[in-house]
């Protein structure tokens, strides 16, 4: 699980699913939102963590809607 969205292979992620169509979409009907997920294959950490292994990065959108009741 990729955490720090500065990380090199977090950005390259994000440039190979763009403009994509997702992997999969779908809807969570318990939580209520609409969930797409992008995967990107093959990737490499430039500093070396994964020098002989590749690692996959799979990318998620929720969207969802909330509806607030204001008070005085």
């Amino acid at each position: 699980m990729l955490k720090r969205e500065d990380m090199e292979v977090f950005q390259e992620s994000i440039q190979l699913s763009k403009d994509q169509k997702p992997s999969v979409a779908f809807r969570d009907e318990e939580r209520e939102r609409q969930v797409q997920l992008w995967e990107v294959k093959d990737l490499h950490f430039s500093d070396g963590y994964t020098k002989t292994n590749s690692v996959q990065v799979v990318r998620s959108d929720e969207r969802w809607t909330q509806k607030r009741v204001g008070g005085r």
